[in-house]
């Protein structure tokens, strides 16, 4: 089963067309005289796979009396008790909610100096581009360190990597707090934070996969993403309000750390392991064992009851270290092959210089405008806070774009997502270069609101890009994979390993524009028109690429992850019953 077929070899049929057998409607209700069965019932329909197998397999229905009553779920839960996917509902939202409370923390620590930079020069005694770094070098290390996170959470699994992961931010803001005097320990307290971030970037999309069927996932993804957006740039806004309203800069990270009173308890609490095996859960299932199942209400009908016995199952159900993966080397190497498969590295290098030049021009706001205070300078992040916001909830709303890969849809999307990075980044630095002219000679002066929805502009084309990610990944992996838990694992690795890529890009992009513009006093036009002619001439090359070696690049997408494999129908098994 181990052994890998070449990419030249016989391609499975994508994975959508194995585990989704959707010409099966949920059966009837049983007659009145046998009884009705309770809501937590199985709804049993036998079918055959989709291979030479003639094993039965069970299909499973979500309980009647809700909103998706009826509604053959996705993936097919197992039936193991530990299997997340059947887990009561109240425990998904609660590891839900404690992971976006810590992935919210990690995105407010992010960009908390942008507002301060100014304040920072003078109080460390030292360049622009040096307190920048402060920025830049954590995000630097987050990209590795997520990496890494996905790399450990296949063998130690998720739970384990998100405790440490938030013992190190919790350590790094703390520390901060303190290294006000110091710039050699702010950064190395920064770079804490910054190890702790990497997983918050890269295992959140996993773990909503391990616990949520398809059609809940979409909501609890546009929330991560949402959330994320809004808090990394609306923290400038809002901390630039509170040093404001306080006298000191320094109100925004005692806020950010308040919070983590309450998030290292629910995370600790809260949190439970999703890494399941289900390949070999479903290996051992056969129809005689199959339990009940149904998705359970997020709140029990009646009184609740929780008595000492309970708590106590619950927490042995959530210890420090549940997972015991095999530390392979072909484990290992999934999400590095991840990393490097042809559609990863296109979709980062179409998506890489909007996400990267929407943080540059940030990170110079307090150097282009010296007159403007903490508050003002946070003022200017409004318009990105609001157009990325729009367009993260309006991709959500147009579904069908992320259910089902389009090529035209596509590439429409990408130029649509260039035009408006283009326009956004070249009318703002031009302006602000235009101004800063007109400063030499005594009357220059800045429209800040026009700015604003400038960077919004900006913004709003990265987040049309992003848009572009999901489908793309999704049907490369639906192409390599022989089934859907191998479709979810794949696209979460591809989706990491973009994540990772452009972090690094939007570090590197940062510090390099910072010290370009200082050294320029402030002339951001030279920058802007660079980052602009590399957008166009990526995005050209990526959608060329894409509109006529499409499948081609998936294959390659096979080849590199090691997951051109049939071997598993030598056995005459099913794609059901193999990873």
């Amino acid at each position: 089963m181990d052994k890998r077929l070449e990419a030249g070899s016989m391609l499975p049929r994508p994975a959508s067309t194995l585990y989704r057998i959707t010409s099966l409607p949920p059966p009837p209700p049983p007659p009145k005289d046998e009884g009705y069965r309770p809501s937590t019932a199985t709804t049993r329909r036998t079918s055959y796979s989709t291979t030479m197998s003639t094993r039965k397999t069970i299909i499973k229905y979500a309980a009647p009396g809700g909103r998706f009553a009826g509604t053959e779920l996705s993936p097919q839960p197992s039936d193991d008790a530990d299997d997340p996917l059947n887990w009561h509902q109240w425990k998904k939202e609660l590891n839900l909610a404690a992971l976006l409370l810590t992935a919210c923390l990690a995105s407010a620590m992010k960009t908390a100096l942008i507002p301060a930079n100014a304040e920072l020069v003078s109080r460390y005694q030292t360049s622009y581009s040096a307190v920048v770094a402060l920025t830049a070098a954590p995000l630097l290390v987050s990209a590795f360190s997520g990496m890494g996170s996905v790399v450990a959470a296949k063998v130690v699994g998720k739970r384990p990597v998100y405790l440490v992961s938030t013992v190190l931010m919790f350590v790094g803001s703390m520390w901060g707090m303190r290294t006000l005097g110091s710039y050699r320990e702010a950064m190395a307290a920064r770079v804490f934070q910054g190890l702790g971030w990497g997983a918050f970037d890269t295992l959140v999309l996993g773990s909503i996969y391990d616990t949520f069927f398809e059609h809940e996932r979409g909501l609890r993804i546009t929330a991560y993403n949402l959330l994320s957006t809004t808090i990394t740039w609306g923290a400038p806004l809002f901390g630039g309000l509170a040093s404001r309203n306080s006298g000191r800069f320094t109100v925004q990270f005692e806020i950010i750390n308040s919070f983590f009173a309450i998030a290292l308890p629910l995370l600790a609490l809260g949190t439970a392991e999703s890494n399941f095996d289900h390949a070999w859960s479903v290996s051992l299932q056969t129809p005689s064992t199959t339990r009940q199942f149904g998705t359970p209400n997020l709140i029990p009908r009646g009184p609740l009851r929780i008595s000492k016995e309970d708590v106590m199952a619950y927490l042995k159900s959530i210890p420090p270290w549940g997972y015991r993966g095999f530390a392979d080397t072909h484990t290992l190497l999934q999400a590095p092959r991840a990393t490097v498969a042809p559609t990863t590295v296109l979709v980062a290098a179409a998506t890489a210089i909007p996400h990267a030049a929407l943080w540059s021009m940030a990170g110079t706001l307090a150097l282009v405008f010296p007159r403007l205070s903490e508050a003002g300078l946070g003022s200017l992040m409004t318009g990105p806070v609001l157009f990325s916001a729009a367009i993260v909830a309006v991709s959500w709303l147009y579904r069908p774009y992320h259910a089902r890969f389009n090529t035209v849809v596509n590439l429409v999307t990408l130029a649509a997502g260039t035009v408006l990075f283009l326009t956004g980044v070249l009318s703002f630095g031009l302006m602000t270069s235009k101004g800063l002219l007109s400063a030499e000679t005594g009357d220059g002066s800045f429209n800040y609101p026009l700015l604003s929805f400038l960077l919004g502009l900006l913004a709003a084309g990265s987040a049309t890009l992003d848009a572009t990610v999901s489908p793309l990944i999704y049907s490369s992996s639906q192409y390599i994979s022989s089934n859907l838990y191998a479709c979810l694992r794949n696209s979460a690795d591809m989706t990491a390993g973009v994540t990772a890529l452009r972090t690094v890009v939007a570090g590197v992009v940062l510090q390099t524009v910072a010290s370009a513009v200082e050294d320029g006093r402030g002339a951001l036009a030279p920058n802007v028109t660079g980052l602009a002619g590399g957008q166009v001439l990526l995005a050209v090359v990526v959608g060329g690429i894409w509109a006529v070696f499409g499948e081609a690049v998936r294959r390659w997408d096979g080849r590199a992850m090691g997951l051109v494999d049939l071997s598993m129908l030598r056995k005459g098994g099913s794609f059901f019953e193999y990873d």
